[in-house]
């Protein structure tokens, strides 16, 4: 009978030293994943400190970018469909934003073409594309690049190019329609994360003034400038 308990007492200090044993190992496997999350995480921050911020949120002051509005109308219109084109004409008739009257001051015509406006006139085109936008107004993704190859074919008028939508409005239909207007634009103003790439200040805007912008609602101060407004 001794014998008997002597074996079932070892049996359980066994048993006891594998399960903890068991434990010890899973342990050691969490703390090193979660070294490597926090690891990652770390980079991430480190990165975002890195940016270089200097010239961001950056109101324009260069008089030679005001449009020209004196007996010439301005237009407002999307190339790519995407929400982005509401939130601009929000922008621009927010009294406290920009303060423009839609009608009076501006016309708003989503679907504008590069003929229906005059020389001497300003175009602001809320660029960037989007699939159910472009579904919904009836237009496709080759008919929304051919119009925006259109406009910058129109060398008698004045573009300003507008990018609301940052990351989110980057791809293959967004980029031809970037690639498209502005080289040709008097100044384009962009949401700052379309450019993590250098797409915009290297290639797209390369010779032509870019100004960033941490969110699309500190673009109101330069709009105004831009248009004239008081």
């Amino acid at each position: 009978m001794k014998k008997i308990l002597t074996l079932i007492v070892s049996l359980l200090m066994v048993i006891s030293m594998a399960v903890l044993f068991v434990a010890c190992s899973d342990n050691t496997d969490n703390g090193g994943n979660n070294g490597g999350d926090n690891t990652n995480q770390g980079g991430d921050n480190t990165d975002d400190d890195n940016n270089d911020d200097t010239n961001l949120d950056v109101t324009i002051s260069d008089e030679s970018l005001i449009a020209d509005l004196d007996g010439h109308s301005l237009w407002v219109t999307s190339i790519g469909q995407a929400a982005d084109y509401d939130t601009l004409i929000t922008l621009l008739t927010n009294s406290s934003t920009v303060g423009l009257v839609e009608g009076t001051d501006f016309t708003a015509d989503s679907t504008l073409t590069a003929n229906e406006v005059a020389s001497g006139d300003t175009v602001i085109i809320v660029a960037g594309a989007s699939t159910k936008g472009m579904g919904g107004a009836g237009v496709d993704a080759a008919g929304e690049i051919s119009r925006a190859q259109a406009f910058a074919a129109k060398t008698d008028i004045n573009i300003i190019v507008a990018q609301l939508g940052g990351s989110a409005r980057r791809g293959e239909t967004s980029d031809a329609i970037f690639a498209a207007v502005c080289p040709v634009a008097s100044v384009t103003l962009a949401v700052s994360s379309a450019d993590n790439d250098g797409m915009f200040s290297g290639t797209w805007c390369a010779n032509t003034p870019l100004y960033l912008y941490s969110r699309a609602t500190n673009m109101a101060a330069s709009l105004k400038f831009i248009l004239g407004v008081d």
